[in-house]
């Protein structure tokens, strides 16, 4: 799992939807202001199964299955060898903060019901 709050975290993400984290953070960095978006929330890129198991580490106090995202979105991107399935879902604290978690579709299929919400394309 990393943890993404300013431009430069990007680099630990070898994975080719590193550009598309690049561009979201980049949206709201611009958007605020600001240089860091740790004041109001985070991005996580999970790389495997036990990452969003860890739950606790991004915040939540139960198993994210127990949250209603505010949305999923789904993102294809298509390297030289092949399209990989992406989704990005975003939970909103009560206290304003928000938390981007970004990973590959199957990682998110047992904690999230997606299609109830994913966003159209």
């Amino acid at each position: 799992m990393i943890k993404i709050t300013k431009l430069k975290e990007c680099d630990k993400i070898s994975s080719p939807i590193c550009g598309y984290i690049k561009m979201k953070l980049k949206q709201m960095i611009e958007e605020y202001s600001v240089d860091s978006i740790s004041d109001f929330g985070a991005i996580y890129f999970i790389e495997n199964d036990k990452d969003i198991e860890k739950y606790n580490v991004m915040g939540f106090n139960e198993p994210i299955s127990h949250y209603i995202p505010e949305y999923i979105k789904r993102i294809h991107i298509n390297d030289s060898f092949q399209d990989i399935s992406y989704l990005e879902s975003c939970f909103i604290f009560s206290d304003g903060y928000g938390i981007v978690i970004i990973g590959k579709e199957h990682l998110f299929e047992k904690y999230l019901d997606v299609d109830k919400y994913l966003l159209e394309n």
